[in-house]
């Protein structure tokens, strides 16, 4: 998987989002289908950044109940309604969302003969 610049810069800047100066553990919460993207982009956030990256992926909806429940976290990459949905309870910061991805689905039918 080739992963752009832009979705690299958009991941590191969404990462250092509330980081302190000196090197700090950031929690990160994250959908499982975006787990090859913050595998490769979270080593070269540590690298750059010498924060430690802790990352935990599962399903984004179990995700967003074990934060409604109270799951603490740094950083947490889940689908759009669900981020906004946490930013309505408080949850999440106002201001702090950042796209760093988008997927589209195609559907073909086969014309009859």
């Amino acid at each position: 998987m080739r992963i752009s610049s832009c979705t690299a810069a958009a991941f590191m800047l969404l990462l250092a989002q509330g980081v302190t100066v000196k090197a700090a553990e950031v929690k990160l919460l994250s959908a499982s289908a975006m787990e090859a993207v913050v595998s490769e982009l979270g080593s070269q956030f540590e690298r750059t950044t010498g924060h430690k990256l802790t990352v935990r992926y599962d399903v984004a909806g179990i995700l967003k109940r074990q934060i409604d429940a109270g799951e603490t976290f740094d950083v947490v990459i889940l689908t759009p309604p669900l981020i906004d949905d946490l930013v309505k309870q408080g949850k999440i910061a106002t201001g702090t969302r950042t796209a760093i991805a988008s997927s589209g689905m195609g559907v073909v039918v086969r014309g009859r003969a």
